[in-house]
This record gives structure tokens, sequence and C-alpha cells, in this order.
């Protein structure tokens, strides 16, 4: 899920980085929207180069990086343990054979 949203909110800074017209104070309104719909963590993996105060709002001035030491850092996504490899489930023939009591 992490991979999905993150790459939504990459996405999103590029569209915003294309776009002509665009103040600082409207950039980071979009920015800020955009965070807020990436959910939790996804711009934490990201560096965000933004334009200084008074300076147009250009691909050069408005860069975006992924953090590689971040993205390095995670660890890869948990799969689910299939119902052979866990030890406590039992198998149907060891269900339907009848207890000793």
């Amino acid at each position: 899920m992490r991979r999905k949203k993150l790459k939504a909110y990459w996405t999103r800074l590029k569209e915003l980085q294309k776009r002509e017209k665009l103040t600082r104070d409207q950039l980071l309104l979009a920015i800020g929207a955009a965070k807020q719909k990436s959910g939790r963590n996804a711009h934490r993996l990201l560096i965000l180069h933004l334009p200084a105060s008074g300076k147009p709002v250009k691909a050069d001035t408005f860069r975006i990086e992924l953090d590689r030491k971040k993205t390095q850092s995670h660890p890869p996504p948990r799969r689910p343990v299939s119902a052979p490899q866990q030890p406590h489930r039992r198998t149907m023939a060891q269900i339907h054979q009848p207890r000793a009591h």
C-alpha cells in the first residue's frame, strides 16, 4: 500500500512541477493537500527542494528527490505465512481423526 501512495504522491508533485502561473503559496497548499492524501509515511521518503520566497515556481527551483537512505532502511513488506508453514494449524485428516480420551 505504501508503494501505491508514494507513487501517487510523486505523480502529483510532478504535475505541480509542470504547472505554470503557480505561486509559492499555492504550491505549498497543494503540497500539503497531496501530503495529506498520501497518508502517514509516503511523504517521508521524498526530499523536496522548494523555491525561495519571491522566486518563481519552475522545474529548476522546485525539485523532488527520493531519499535513498530511508528507502533502503525500510524492511521489505511482510508476507502472510501460508497454512502449511504454520505449526499450530491442523490438517483436514487430523481434524476428522477421532480423539483418544
